[in-house]
């Protein structure tokens, strides 16, 4: 992979780019960044130009913008990235990368071919019908934010990867990758807030025009089980691929199975491409 940096004018936007074809743009979760892509992008076929985005304060991008923070900031930003691209792309997003893309296809439809989330945390589409599983990540957030505002950084990140990945998870965590978090914190803080603010709704969901995978961990959490089937229930012709003994982290710990799903989805749209989203 190669790092590449995009001037938007309003940001600068920088991705890990590898191979040249049709472009798969991926968007990472919210401690992540473009680098989690890495074993995805060494497991995928030629003929094709994989661009994994570096969020908002990761990499060479831009930090989030000054005052309150909204996650059609960084679909903005996302869309800006597309424009620069030259064509419409395959779009990927994990956890929080595919809430973004659930709002981006939404708001931008002819920018996407494709749609594939891995259990994307499109929280607010929980607000209405799943109240307790909405009080469940909320409290998550809450919790998170309040730990790094009081000065308890390492307690706060405990507390975030043990509730999606088990007790244990963050202790288990390379102490490179401990130590990369924990300066992060005050991204991760406003990325959460941010999160919180998709408006996308379940109607939303009925009008997304594009074909449309949903990858789910066989072994997640309650919320991003919902979640999934959520978006395959709504999503017209939504299609559902559930890796059996993954936890919400499915493209770190079981990328093969990742790339296999997507490969397969776009093999098929090979053989019966359809139009970009609508508009």
């Amino acid at each position: 992979m190669t790092l590449t940096s995009w001037d938007l004018g309003r940001w600068t936007v920088s991705c890990r780019v590898s191979g040249h074809g049709a472009p798969v743009v991926f968007l990472h979760s919210g401690p992540g960044s473009a680098a989690d892509w890495r074993g995805v992008f060494e497991r995928f076929a030629a003929g094709y130009r994989l661009v994994a985005v570096n969020g908002f304060g990761q990499g060479q991008t831009s930090d989030w913008p000054a005052g309150d923070v909204y996650v059609d900031q960084y679909v903005e930003m996302v869309s800006g990235l597309v424009g620069e691209l030259g064509e419409s792309v395959h779009l990927v997003g994990h956890s929080y990368g595919g809430a973004v893309a659930l709002r981006m296809v939404s708001s931008w439809p002819r920018l996407v071919r494709s749609l594939a989330v891995v259990e994307p945390q499109a929280y607010p589409l929980l607000a209405d019908g799943e109240p307790q599983l909405f009080a469940e990540v909320t409290a998550v957030a809450d919790a998170f934010a309040r730990a790094v505002a009081e000065g308890r950084i390492e307690d706060a990140w405990r507390g975030f990867i043990d509730h999606y990945n088990g007790s244990g998870s963050w202790g288990a965590l390379p102490e490179p990758v401990q130590q990369r978090m924990l300066r992060i914190s005050e991204v991760a803080v406003r990325s959460w807030a941010a999160l919180f603010t998709n408006p996308i709704t379940a109607g939303d969901l009925t009008q997304i025009g594009v074909p449309t995978l949903v990858i789910q961990g066989g072994q997640t959490t309650a919320p991003e089980r919902r979640l999934c089937e959520i978006v395959t229930d709504r999503v017209p012709g939504a299609r559902q691929v559930v890796i059996e003994g993954a936890g919400h982290m499915v493209p770190l710990t079981h990328p093969t199975a990742t790339v296999e799903a997507l490969e397969a989805r776009l093999r098929a749209l090979s053989a019966n491409p359809v139009p970009s989203g609508r508009s």
